[in-house]
């Protein structure tokens, strides 16, 4: 059984938290624990063990020092030490229920400690008002969803940040899927007009955005994950240029690229400590089968992150400590094109393809990516 702690501006609901969010003041930023039996397999998703546990909340609508929740945090945070773990701040993607985004966030740090480099981590879910079901509208609204977070989000890392202080300062990961990066693009503008500049840059040793659902400016100057980066020693963005739900569903719906499947507009715009992997042929690679019920634009396509291997143990030796550009499986533009790969973009490091060939549609200007 393993308990994952959560902070969440969903309004409570019997049993739990849901949509939709709050509407007018206060808005509330609840915390507390919820006991879980995960699953290491991405095919097969665990379970909740035991019933919520809501340790207490924030008014988000007036200034405070949210000491009940630095508490909390800071109690997490050294449990996480004590137990040789790694702390993580999840942020999940659209159309997850309560039960979901915890759940998850169980099963992905149980699938990192199964990999060949395993990580033993210490969640902290970050589970903001999604709605579960796949539909444009509820795209569309929970976009809208988690635009309005920002200011709950901001209050939880101004507490994070305080908790991490008075743990002894661990190193500390950060990770948004999909959607999630919308909201942390908007909560780290939310910080950076406000206290964010109080923060320290080393806050997160490393920080992932996976199938990142942003604009492709997200990462340049005032459009927030540029302050992502300033709070990160390193930060990675994933991109698939195949990637269904970004590279045409998503863009579809907005008239607009997606940062995870076309990649930051302008290159030499985005922070020094940033780095674009581009995974478009390890996951071409992945010869995992689809597991019922499943598809592959998301199983395969989107949710790569959790259900390939080779990019687990990418993200692993990302986290040992070692330097983005000397993981060893890690190729530049130039070497891939030295190795006789096509389609390679300048600007992208690039896992390491072995025998696979490119996609046959990844130049498809349908594609979008």
């Amino acid at each position: 059984m393993r308990p994952i702690p959560f902070v969440t501006n969903r309004p409570p609901m019997t049993g739990g938290f849901g949509p939709p969010p709050p509407c007018g003041t206060p808005e509330t930023l609840s915390f507390g624990t919820l006991a879980t039996l995960p699953s290491a397999d991405p095919a097969r998703s665990g379970q909740l063990a035991a019933p919520l546990s809501v340790t207490g909340a924030v008014d988000c609508s007036t200034p405070g020092s949210d000491a009940a929740l630095v508490g909390y945090l800071a109690r997490v945070l050294t449990a996480a030490v004590q137990a040789n773990q790694t702390p993580i701040v999840i942020v999940h993607g659209y159309s997850y229920s309560f039960t979901d985004a915890i759940v998850r966030a169980a099963d992905l740090c149980a699938w990192f400690e199964a990999g060949d480099f395993p990580l033993d981590l210490a969640p902290i879910s970050f589970t903001w008002p999604s709605v579960d079901g796949l539909t444009p509208d509820n795209y569309l609204a929970d976009r809208t969803r988690a635009a309005a977070s920002a200011n709950a989000y901001s209050r939880f890392m101004l507490a994070f940040a305080a908790a991490r202080a008075a743990a002894g300062q661990p190193n500390c990961l950060y990770l948004a899927h999909s959607m999630g990066t919308w909201v942390t693009q908007n909560g780290c503008r939310a910080l950076a007009a406000g206290r964010g500049s109080t923060l320290p840059a080393d806050l997160f040793d490393q920080a992932f955005v996976m199938g990142g659902d942003a604009d492709t400016d997200a990462l340049e100057t005032g459009q927030g994950l540029d302050q992502l980066a300033r709070l990160s020693t390193w930060l990675t963005i994933g991109v698939n240029r195949t990637d269904f739900a970004t590279g045409v569903t998503s863009a579809d719906l907005l008239k607009r690229p997606r940062l995870g499947s076309s990649g930051p507009a302008t290159p030499a715009k985005i922070p020094a400590n940033t780095r674009i992997m581009d995974y478009t042929i390890a996951i071409a690679a992945d010869r995992t089968p689809i597991p019922p019920g499943e598809t592959t634009w998301n199983y395969k396509l989107h949710q790569y992150y959790r259900t390939n291997p080779a990019i687990r143990d990418d993200i692993a030796a990302a986290c040992s400590g070692a330097a983005p550009d000397d993981i060893e499986d890690r190729l530049t533009a130039t070497q891939m094109r030295r190795a006789g790969q096509s389609s390679i973009l300048s600007g992208r490091l690039y896992l390491r393809p072995g025998d696979a060939p490119a996609p046959s549609d990844i130049d498809n200007p349908d594609r979008r990516g």
